[in-house]
């Protein structure tokens, strides 16, 4: 039986772990298999997060193993001790400050991560269009190579009849 696994090459792998290393958002740390992973959407966050001992349904066994990062918990509880970053995120979400949960200070954690990149990248001068748009020609040849390879075999299995 053939191999199903997708092979890497060197530079697909290097890529990977470069934007593995760059990802932003909340790091989540699995206790149950070692595991970390960067949620860097609500839906992610509230997903990991609700697969936490700090999940609403975790007293039902639905604690996953999932867990904040130590970092992650510290500015967590950093945040939730200071009265006007508080008030901002019930502003921002547009939610009464005393219906305020975790999760929503996550949601704000992130988003600032986000906007702090977008910063960093504009006043850098950093622009992804020609990097995306070499990876498309890169796919668009591939595609013509397949193409190409499969108009020749199929020319060469007319000529063997």
């Amino acid at each position: 039986m053939a191999d199903s696994r997708i092979l890497q090459t060197k530079e697909d792998a290097a890529r990977k772990a470069e934007e593995k290393r760059s990802q932003i958002g909340i790091e989540f740390f699995n206790v149950n298999t070692g595991e970390s992973r960067v949620a860097s959407t609500a839906e992610h966050i509230a997903a990991f997060f609700n697969s936490s001992d700090q999940g609403p349904n975790a007293h039902n066994k639905q604690d996953f193993g999932w867990r904040l990062s130590p970092e992650t918990v510290v500015e967590l509880d950093e945040i939730k001790e200071n009265p006007t970053i508080m008030a901002q995120i019930a502003a921002t979400y547009q939610i009464p400050i005393d219906d305020l949960v975790d999760f929503n200070v996550l949601k704000y954690m992130a988003d600032k991560r986000f906007r702090e990149a977008a910063r960093v990248n504009a006043a850098e001068g950093k622009n992804y269009t020609s990097e995306y748009e070499q990876r498309l020609a890169e796919a668009r040849e591939k595609k013509s190579e397949k193409v190409a390879d499969s108009t020749e075999k199929a020319d060469n299995s007319g000529k063997a009849k």
